[in-house]
């Protein structure tokens, strides 16, 4: 029995723990067992299981870049079943799986919580619906909603690999559920607001709502190289008033001239009285068709309805027109099959002018 310090020079072995006098190292094939606050270790090499009641500190400051570097090392599996709090970057090279089944209602609930902001290098594959909502984000990313209404999404089949699940875009003015490959789009509001930005996908979309633009005359829906197929529905309407078809001119002739077919290519500049009328140059054809049309003088020529025409006066509103030469039109009451451009829907007294004429009347 000793009440100081016991000192043994050439170490000491008890059953399955050894103390080495030289190192002072400790090896044992058994449990070692600590109920203090605080246990200091140096150099520690346990083969068996260690309960540790206590704190554990790893405080070397070694920084980590990989499996088999940092402060704290471990070459198995970590179960941890309270929270861990990470203060640096954590980078994972394997699967991150948050498996406790916590439904997620908000930004601060759920099985995985993120405060800050998300890099996602690689896909990002759905197994179900993700909420997001804040302020729209920057150019690649998807763009989430302000408290006003529904933003636009960029989407991709590279940026989502999962066909048949959704994202929902949700907030106080609209929600949106986008789905990739052959999943559907569903816009479910009336009230969202545009975005800048593309929204692509590749099935089908659904909407329950108008679609309408941000200003009038400001949108197209597709363009000279994107066009449709067919269009199914129950009635239209249009802002301009004429039908319109593209035709092939020997020269850039302008709006509200007349024209007949001939010349180097399929129309030209309409001679007086001509037999061979063609009709007038549309101002802003309501409906144009042939618009796949290429070459140096596609011109969009009015069939049906009112345009504004070049006239040489006097002219009265219901009298026939007829071409005058040099573009214009004039009034021919007596005009023979071959000759009507239309019927003047103005008066005008002028030598010339421009009114509207009634193209195809008789």
């Amino acid at each position: 029995m000793a009440n100081g310090n016991f000192v043994v020079q050439n170490g000491l072995t008890i059953g399955p723990m050894t103390i080495d006098a030289a190192t002072g190292s400790i090896s044992t094939t058994g449990n070692i067992t600590t109920t203090g606050t605080t246990t200091t270790f140096i150099n520690e090499i346990v083969t068996g299981t260690e309960a540790v009641y206590g704190l554990v500190t790893a405080n070397a400051n070694v920084a980590s870049n990989s499996t088999t570097t940092g402060t704290f090392v471990v070459t198995g599996g970590v179960g941890v079943s309270g929270a861990i709090y990470n203060g640096g970057v954590h980078i994972s090279s394997g699967n991150i799986v948050a498996a406790s089944g916590t439904t997620s209602t908000s930004t601060t609930t759920g099985a995985l919580v993120v405060v800050g902001g998300t890099g996602i290098s690689g896909n990002l594959s759905l197994g179900a619906n993700i909420l997001l909502s804040g302020s729209p984000g920057t150019s690649g990313q998807f763009l989430s909603t302000t408290g006003t209404g529904l933003q636009w999404v960029t989407l991709s089949a590279s940026s989502i690999s999962n066909g048949t699940s959704n994202v929902t875009i949700g907030s106080s003015g609209g929600i949106a559920t986008v789905g990739i490959s052959s999943a559907n789009v569903m816009a479910i509001s009336s009230t969202g607001t545009q975005q800048n930005g593309t929204f692509g996908v590749t099935g089908n979309v659904y909407i329950a709502a108008s679609i309408l633009p941000t200003g009038n005359v400001s949108s197209n829906l597709g363009d000279s190289t994107h066009w449709f197929n067919t269009f199914f529905g129950v009635a239209t309407q249009a802002k301009y008033a004429d039908l319109a078809e593209n035709y092939q001119a020997d020269a850039a002739y302008q709006a509200g001239q007349v024209v007949e077919f001939g010349g180097t290519h399929e129309v030209t500049l309409a001679t007086p009285d001509t037999k061979r009328v063609a009709g007038v140059v549309s101002t802003n054809p309501a409906h144009l068709m042939n618009g796949g049309l290429q070459g140096t003088n596609v011109i969009p020529l009015a069939l049906q309805g009112r345009v504004p025409c070049n006239v040489i006066g006097p002219v009265a509103k219901g009298d026939i027109m007829v071409s005058a030469g040099f573009g214009y039109a004039k009034t021919n009451n007596n005009a023979q099959v071959g000759q009507v451009i239309g019927k003047a829907l103005a008066d005008f007294s002028g030598a010339k002018g421009v009114i509207e004429v009634v193209i195809g009347r008789q």
